[in-house]
């Protein structure tokens, strides 16, 4: 079982136990204009809760939401880019081929190869730059709180861990509060973060290298059917 690490600024607090449980810590404010102020929280578990209906006292973290399109994703962003690395890699030898071809209808030749290649690995980014592959409620566990799915309480304070790819179709993971979201009503786009926030955001791959975080987020309004998303639509709304 893959080990994933999310690595992220919020002001959670690790607790050093076996279980990996986590306590908040209260702020009166959470995001400042100081970047310090933004605590490391680092998220190791052997594995994510899958099944939304089934919620262990010490399950860290749960999968809310995965996007039927997450494969398909991932692959054509590998599969463009790798479509753009070649075309770069094969422009020398149109240069130095033997064939009855002027210089000028070779660079040509080139221009449109590689502004083909281009723009449609730049439109596949910009429509699967957004799309939200998985996303995780963090849980604030307590010791009297509930092991049943019908008790938690989805809050503007709550947190949610976003996956999406970066243009190389690696994992970028993004953990906000849900009051820092907003309906977007950009195309390809569900929510946006506000202005508030989005210059505080942290985002880190599963190795904890860390990445230019994701602003922008699109889910499948349709698939929102548990507890947990349905508190996060009452709570941000929805275009």
């Amino acid at each position: 079982m893959f080990k994933y690490y999310i690595r992220t600024y919020s002001n959670f607090n690790l607790l050093s136990n076996k279980n990996l449980l986590f306590r908040f810590k209260t702020t009166p404010n959470y995001f400042s204009n100081n970047k310090i102020n933004i605590l490391q929280n680092v998220i190791k578990s052997n594995r994510f809760v899958t099944n939304i209906t089934i919620l262990s006292k010490n399950d860290n973290i749960i999968k809310v939401y995965s996007g039927p399109l997450s494969g398909t994703a991932k692959k054509l962003k590998i599969l463009s880019m790798a479509s753009l690395i070649g075309t770069i890699a094969l422009t020398p030898f149109i240069m130095i081929v033997d064939a009855p071809i002027g210089l000028g209808a070779r660079i040509i030749f080139i221009i449109m190869a590689l502004s083909t290649s281009a723009l449609s690995t730049g439109l596949i980014h910009l429509c699967f730059s957004p799309y939200v592959r998985n996303i995780y409620y963090n849980q604030s566990i307590s010791s009297n709180q509930s092991s049943d799915i019908p008790s938690l309480k989805i809050t503007p304070d709550s947190f949610l861990t976003f996956e999406t790819l970066t243009l190389f179709g690696r994992s970028n993971f993004t953990t906000l509060p849900i009051k820092s979201l907003e309906p977007s009503f950009r195309f390809f786009t569900t929510w946006n973060v506000k202005k508030l926030y989005d210059s505080e955001l942290t985002a880190m791959t599963k190795r904890g290298k860390q990445l230019k975080p994701k602003k922008l987020f699109y889910v499948h309004s349709e698939l929102c059917d548990n507890k947990v998303m349905q508190g996060v639509i009452n709570n941000v709304g929805i275009n």
